[in-house]
């Protein structure tokens, strides 16, 4: 998206946007964490649908659409009715923490879960935000949401600053030795991509390890 090589030796515009993301993971046996970060340009924010603050409107809507599409007809396109959800409830959503399975624990030397949570070690001048309208239903189909995100005047995010290394924080052991062997994938499921004619990125291979 952003290229330095454009503004060698002088300031890159894109700078602006660049932020530190913090990741935290812990051991869900030993307790022990280990905190990660990475460089960003734009913040993703998933949209929680159940969130919506409009669902009887949109239960309604969805209602009447199927009684249509039962009689051969079609809804008035001038009356859609969207899930409006707001985008507090998006960083909320981001903020929320997350298990991570085939988590490599160096505390224990094998493999297990471990709580994932994510936080902003640092903020841009100009916060960019990827509202993830895209995602993929149960079957690997990808889809859009149609859905209304309504975006506040005032955005404070101090919610989502990061801590840091905390006192009492037990650290996870630098790795030593033979690393951790490497992830295996199904078979089956890569065979199935191949077949829906998909590129692999990791928002798949998150979902097929082992």
């Amino acid at each position: 998206m952003f290229d330095a090589r454009n503004s060698r030796h002088q300031t890159n515009p894109a700078d602006c946007f660049k932020f530190r993301v913090e990741d935290r993971f812990q051991c869900c046996k030993s307790k022990k964490v280990k905190y990660t970060y990475r460089t960003e340009y734009s913040l993703p924010l998933p949209i929680p649908l159940e969130a919506a603050i409009n669902k009887e409107e949109v239960t309604a809507f969805e209602t009447r659409k199927t009684e249509l599409k039962a009689k051969g007809l079609r809804m008035d396109l001038d009356h859609v009715v969207r899930p409006r959800v707001k985008l507090f409830s998006c960083l909320d959503s981001f903020s929320q923490s997350e298990i991570v399975e085939q988590f490599y624990s160096t505390a224990i030397n094998a493999k297990t879960t471990a709580r994932k949570t994510t936080r902003l070690a640092s903020f841009p001048d100009y916060l960019l935000i990827h509202l993830k309208k895209f995602t993929l239903r149960e079957d690997w189909v990808p889809i859009k949401l149609d859905v209304a995100v309504e975006m506040p005047d005032i955005l404070d995010l101090s919610s989502l600053r990061g801590s840091g290394p905390q006192p009492g924080e037990d650290p996870l052991p630098e790795l030593t030795g033979t690393p951790p062997p490497p992830p295996q994938l199904d078979q089956n499921i890569l065979e199935q991509l191949m077949d829906m004619g998909y590129i692999y990125t990791h928002i798949f291979l998150e979902n097929i390890f082992l």
